[in-house]
């Protein structure tokens, strides 16, 4: 699964906007220059740091990012990885 990095900028300014934040507010949030706002929102220089920052600072939760459906196959391929590692004889 991955996510194109346009549409998470996208969802990043939906988000910065619908709390009318401008990008310097939020820049100032979360430690970054009003710049950089702009880079990621044009999916440009993301990092899961700053995603998570952004939300955070938002009251968002970063797994908004994926869908109910998405998020529900990743929880099941990570038990399931879990659940391979566990049977496997020691060393």
């Amino acid at each position: 699964m991955q996510l194109e990095l346009s549409l998470i900028g996208q969802k990043v300014r939906e988000l910065r906007e619908a709390k009318h934040y401008t990008q310097k507010q939020l820049g100032e949030l979360i430690g970054v220059q009003a710049a950089q706002i702009c880079k990621i929102e044009k999916g440009q220089n993301l990092t899961i740091a700053n995603v998570s920052r952004i939300f955070r600072a938002m009251g968002m939760d970063v797994q908004l990012l994926i869908g109910k459906k998405q998020n529900q196959i990743w929880h099941k391929n990570l038990k399931n990885s879990k659940n391979q590692r566990e049977k496997q004889p020691p060393n």
